[in-house]
């Protein structure tokens, strides 16, 4: 399988979908979600571990929860980073008037 930097979590699940001959349109329905909370929850726009759970069990991919928490993880640190890098400049900023 696949990934990228930038969604790996989406692109796992689309290449299963894919080989399984399903579209990410039949599988929000098979798993009763709209097709845009499905993106939304791949792309990591939006959180839904109970999502991901349904999504791992229809696709056959055990491994996907466990994925799932780490790029949720490194999301979350990628954040704080970018947080410490904006405090920094403003700071030195505020500290060059």
């Amino acid at each position: 399988m696949k990934t990228t930097a930038s969604h790996p979590i989406r692109d796992i699940v689309k290449d299963r979908a894919r080989e399984r001959g399903i579209s990410l349109n039949r599988l929000a329905v098979a798993l009763g979600v709209a097709r845009q909370t499905l993106l939304q929850v791949l792309k990591g726009e939006r959180t839904s571990r109970p999502l991901i759970l349904r999504i791992s069990k229809l696709l056959d991919l055990p491994e996907l929860p466990d994925l799932y928490e780490e790029f949720l993880h490194t999301r979350k640190l990628a954040r704080k980073w970018v947080e410490s890098k904006a405090q920094i400049s403003t700071e030195e900023k505020e500290g060059g008037r």
